[in-house]
């Protein structure tokens, strides 16, 4: 029935097709020139806002229109959630970029709004994960999956594990991580520059001398302060892993505050919030994390909103 209820929601034609106008209006194109690329350079000189006046748009409605859609899906499916601000400007996907060249933040196809995929989510968790193996010393290498010991069962079991004969499936699922309904201020975007010094050096192989005036580049990147929902799917869970468990939350004491515990039992659930806070908050998400991009703080959690 849940399975049924989600492809009512999003196999609903009527309120895709009442998407596409709103595109328009928000970009200048519409909603099927959005990856015609030849198209977009062709007519790039009239469709062209500069990277400021992108900056500026109001993402209100569009916000407005996806979170009735997952508001839905909550209702019938009650994933556990999280919401998280950025403490820092977020580049995702860097290398998509805009047809004048300038690297851009990946946009929700339908809704027109900058979005974490699932897919980025699930491997920057699995990452997590491999970073406090490697600090609590229970991991050598996050690459080798048939490794015996507990940490990498719990990771294979989180997680799956590739393979072409013993390859098994996650027992989590994580959700498309999108902007929060209620924002302080609804312009997602901002610009930021890289300021290139050396163009000839790159270009013409001269020396890199400082007598060459600088070549900024400006990007789009989604403003500090924007809020998350981040959500996940925990479809069963580990039996013989409690102590691991239990030994994670006390590593994680130090940084995060961890999860109460129901009872004695501390669940996977709680495990999955707490590196997940722990992890957007020391490593970030998204491209440039090595200067400071993608770092959030934990905001509250919701089991289904």
């Amino acid at each position: 029935m849940k399975l049924n209820r989600l492809f009512d929601i999003y196999l609903n034609d009527e309120e895709v097709k009442k998407l596409s106008p709103w595109f328009r209006a928000w970009y200048g194109y519409s909603f099927e020139d959005v990856f015609n690329i030849e198209r977009l350079q062709q007519d790039w000189k009239s469709l062209k806002k500069s990277v400021n006046e992108i900056a500026e748009i109001d993402f209100r409605k569009p916000l407005m229109l996806l979170w009735n859609r997952r508001k839905e899906i909550i209702k019938c499916i009650r994933p556990k959630a999280l919401i998280f601000c950025q403490t820092s400007r977020l580049t995702i996907y860097h290398a998509y970029k805009l047809p004048s060249d300038n690297p851009f933040v990946i946009l929700s196809r339908p809704y027109g709004v900058p979005y974490i995929p699932a897919s980025s989510v699930k491997g920057v968790m699995r990452f997590y994960f491999c970073m406090l193996g490697k600090m609590m010393g229970r991991l050598e290498s996050c690459t080798s999956e048939n490794e015996e010991n507990d940490f990498q069962m719990l990771m294979n079991f989180i997680f799956g594990k590739g393979g072409e004969n013993n390859a098994t499936r996650g027992n989590v699922i994580f959700w498309d991580a999108v902007p929060y309904m209620e924002q302080k201020d609804y312009r997602l975007l901002d610009v930021d520059i890289i300021n290139n010094h050396f163009m000839p050096y790159y270009r013409e192989r001269k020396p890199p001398l400082d007598v060459y005036s600088p070549n900024p580049v400006y990007f789009i990147t989604v403003r500090k302060g924007t809020r998350w929902h981040f959500a996940f799917e925990v479809l069963s869970y580990p039996d013989g892993l409690e102590k691991l468990m239990a030994e994670i939350r006390d590593f994680l004491k130090g940084d995060v505050c961890v999860s109460e515990s129901v009872g004695k039992r501390y669940s996977l659930d709680a495990l999955l919030r707490d590196v997940m806070k722990w992890g957007l908050k020391t490593f970030g998400i998204g491209a440039k994390t090595r200067v400071g991009y993608g770092r959030m703080e934990y905001e509250k959690f919701s089991c289904c909103r």
